[in-house]
């Protein structure tokens, strides 16, 4: 069957993707009418996208990506450096690249093609390409990280910098998988701490309001996805941006293939939630258990973050409970760790349920409540008493 070469696009994509129903496993070469380099090889289980040329006497080729990590345009720019490399016998291109010019080409459809959140993604990389944007990003120093970050600090809270700081190692960890740059300078640079560390948890009574005040809610699908959190201890983003194919066929098990950490998350599903979840399922487009007011079966999309419904819950909660203090969305998940480790005793499996990577981050959820802790101080003083009581050791009375 001969192939004619097609057009590096959405559509050439799509045929490809088509051909490959048919032409899987056969490691067939297609050529593209946009690139005399480029090519797209069907693999057993993908399309695989990248170069081939002769260059003296030799054959290079290499795999950049596939069909379904690549988009046209990013596949392009990319096949067009390496092609101007070969041609001018140097690495004029790479050189040349400068922080806002890799942000524009490869940055920005990366963000739109693949995040959930590519909007603020992008907007945290406003400081990094408006201070920095005309450096050359072959040349770019950790110590310009170091200088911004400092900067930043001055007008941002520390979690904030460190949500800035991880958008820009993503930023170069891209250029690294691109072949701009061999190493990530960001990296070895310590995130920015809370000063002392936020540790709000919700006490039992905050825990009853909450779960009433959401099970009466006027926005259920909004309400349901706090009460999720709470239940599961997911990050709030998790939650959202559910599908319903990672769940299994009577929802008590769920399987996430990526998150923070970079790992997938496994959880078995407590009633509370499979509960829930045949609740929501009429409110699904299909596709997402969250879905957004605007998703249709023919666009899913997830639903954004709840804020409104959850300053409507803190506000029937401090009035139900007398407490103001202020919570947070992500307090559900620290109140959730919490509250297991309490029950389980068990800080591994609360590392695993949480999806921690290092147990150092789990430790910062757990021991909040006093009681255990003056428990715990209580055994210990008398185990290294061997039992003696305590009163042997009152102020002998003066005679």
């Amino acid at each position: 069957m001969i192939i004619p070469p097609l057009k590096m696009n959405l559509e050439g994509f799509k045929t490809l993707n088509e051909l490959h129903k048919v032409l899987g496993g056969q490691n067939k070469v297609i050529k593209f009418t946009d690139s005399p380099i480029a090519i797209a090889i069907m693999r057993q289980k993908k399309v695989a996208l990248g170069y081939q040329f002769n260059y003296q006497t030799e054959r290079k080729q290499k795999i950049l990506g596939d069909t379904q990590s690549l988009r046209p345009r990013d596949f392009s720019a990319r096949t067009a450096g390496v092609y101007s490399d070969m041609v001018n016998n140097n690495n004029n291109h790479i050189n040349a690249m400068t922080l806002k010019g890799f942000y524009d080409d490869f940055v920005v459809p990366y963000a739109e093609n693949n995040l959930k959140d590519a909007k603020g993604f992008m907007q945290r990389h406003k400081p990094l390409i408006e201070t920095y944007g005309g450096e050359k990003l072959a040349d770019f120093k950790k110590y310009l990280i170091s200088q911004l970050l400092t900067e930043l600090a001055n007008r941002v809270s520390p979690p904030t910098c460190a949500r800035y700081l991880a958008a820009w190692s993503k930023f170069f960890n891209l250029a690294v998988s691109y072949d701009f740059i061999e190493s990530n300078p960001c990296k070895g640079i310590p995130r920015p701490r809370e000063n002392p560390p936020r540790d709000r948890v919700l006490s039992p009574s905050e825990v009853k309001a909450l779960v009433d005040a959401a099970l009466s809610d006027i926005n259920p699908v909004h309400a349901y996805s706090l009460l999720f959190c709470l239940f599961s201890g997911l990050r709030q983003g998790n939650v959202i941006s559910l599908r319903l194919c990672w769940f299994n066929e009577n929802y008590s098990m769920l399987s996430i293939p990526d998150s923070k950490s970079g790992k997938p998350i496994y959880m078995a599903l407590n009633s509370a939630l499979q509960s829930l979840i045949k609740h929501l399922l009429p409110y699904s487009d299909g596709t997402y258990l969250f879905p957004s007011s605007l998703s249709t079966p023919s666009n899913p999309k997830p639903m954004g973050k709840p804020a409104k419904c959850l300053a409507r819950l803190v506000e029937r909660v401090q009035a139900e409970t007398g407490i103001t203090e202020h919570f947070h969305c992500h307090d559900l998940r620290r109140t959730h760790a919490s509250q297991m480790l309490r029950v389980s005793g068990d800080i591994r499996l609360c590392q695993q349920a949480l999806g921690h990577a290092d147990i150092k981050t789990t430790q910062r959820y757990a021991y909040h409540s006093n009681p255990e802790l003056l428990a715990a101080s209580e055994q210990t003083v008398t185990a290294l008493l061997g039992g003696c009581e305590l009163e042997l050791f009152n102020p002998v009375t003066e005679r």
